[in-house]
């Protein structure tokens, strides 16, 4: 799920934690406008584009905003003034985020199940899957907010890694299947 649930649910926390110029409530709604506009960008992208470039671009996009909003924070706490002058960063990567998700790894992983599966095991494959995603997204919900308070919030941003690594196992890992049926 690459923390776009948590990230959606603790908008608000995020950006009050951040400090920036415009109240958190104002940054959230902004950020639900961005996701709802990139709604729409995905479906008019996947032809043009394939899935696989739209997959690994978005998880590179996600990655680098990631790292930015983990910088930002890791200098708020060792630099407020800097931070102060990069107060932009915090919202500008969130909305790139959420621009980035829809349009690669939002949809186009299920949409990739639901090709590579056997004609046998359709039926079960998306579910099957469907359930651990969201139940490790209900995990990883549920602890951000702990592990936030925990271990702060520039340690946190450490589910980078996780992206990261999925990046890398996309690159190396999805083949090239659009349009190929398995039978």
């Amino acid at each position: 799920m690459c923390c776009i649930i948590p990230i959606l649910f603790y908008a608000t926390t995020i950006f009050a934690a951040s400090g920036v110029g415009l109240s958190a409530d104002i940054s959230t709604i902004i950020l639900a406008a961005m996701q709802f506009f990139s709604s729409f960008m995905a479906s008019v992208l996947v032809d043009r584009l394939g899935r696989r470039v739209l997959l690994l671009g978005s998880i590179i996009v996600m990655t680098i905003t990631l790292f930015a909003i983990g910088a930002f924070f890791y200098i708020q706490s060792v630099d407020s003034e800097t931070a102060e002058t990069l107060g932009w960063l915090p919202l500008t990567s969130l909305c790139i985020y959420i621009l980035a998700y829809p349009v690669g790894y939002g949809g186009i992983p299920w949409l990739v199940v639901s090709e590579v599966a056997p004609k046998k095991m359709k039926a079960f494959t998306g579910p099957i899957i469907g359930f651990f995603a969201w139940n490790f997204a209900f995990l990883v919900t549920t602890s951000f907010k702990h592990m936030m308070e925990t271990f702060g919030i520039v340690k946190h941003f450490g589910f980078l890694l996780v992206q990261v690594l999925l990046e890398y196992f996309l690159h190396i890992i999805i083949t090239r299947n659009k349009r190929k049926v398995i039978d």
